[in-house]
C-alpha cells in the first residue's frame, strides 16, 4: 500500500500555491493553511472538494495528523471523525434523492457520477474500518501471546 500524501503534498503535487488553492476552493488562505496543519479537522465536503481540485483520489490523501496511531499506512480515525464521515455520506444520499425527485435537469449521467462519488467514500470508510478491526485482532493476539509466554515461565 502506498504512502498517503499530506494535504500540503497533494497541493504541491498538483502544482498549486496556497493562495491559488484557497481561491479555487472559495476559502481563505488562512483556513487552508490551518487545514494543512490540522487535517483531522477538515470538513468532509471541503476534503472531497480539495481532492477534486488537486486531481487525486480521497484514498491518496491523509486527513489525519501524523501523530495519530497508524496501522501500516492506514490511520485509525477517532469516533468523532467517523461520525462526520457518515453524516457526510447521508447528506450526499439526501441530495441525490432530492435531485432525482425535484430537479428536471438531473440526468442519469449526474446520478451515475454522484453514485460513483458516494461509492468511493463508502469504500474508503470500509478500508479504514477493516484496518481498525485488523489492528484490534493483532492487539488481542499479541496480548494473549505475551500472557501465554509469561504463564509458561
Amino acid at each position: 500500500m502506498k504512502k498517503k500524501l499530506s494535504i500540503q503534498e497533494a497541493r504541491e503535487k498538483a502544482g498549486m500555491t496556497l493562495g491559488d488553492a484557497a481561491l479555487a476552493m472559495g476559502i481563505s488562505k488562512k483556513k487552508l493553511a490551518w487545514y494543512e496543519e490540522n487535517p483531522d479537522e477538515m470538513e468532509f465536503d471541503d476534503a472531497t472538494a480539495l481532492c477534486r481540485l488537486y486531481g487525486c483520489k480521497f484514498d491518496d490523501v491523509s486527513f489525519t495528523l501524523q501523530s495519530d496511531k497508524e496501522v501500516g499506512t492506514q490511520t485509525i480515525y477517532p469516533p468523532a471523525r467517523r461520525l462526520n464521515v457518515v453524516i457526510g455520506m447521508k447528506k450526499k444520499v439526501a441530495d441525490i434523492l432530492l435531485s432525482i425527485t425535484n430537479d428536471d435537469q438531473y440526468s442519469e449521467r449526474h446520478l451515475y457520477e454522484d453514485l460513483v462519488d458516494l461509492m468511493h467514500d463508502v469504500t474508503h470508510e470500509e478500508e479504514v474500518t477493516m484496518n481498525e478491526l485488523e489492528a484490534g485482532i493483532v492487539s488481542i493476539t499479541s496480548k494473549n501471546h505475551l500472557n501465554l509466554s509469561l504463564a509458561g515461565r
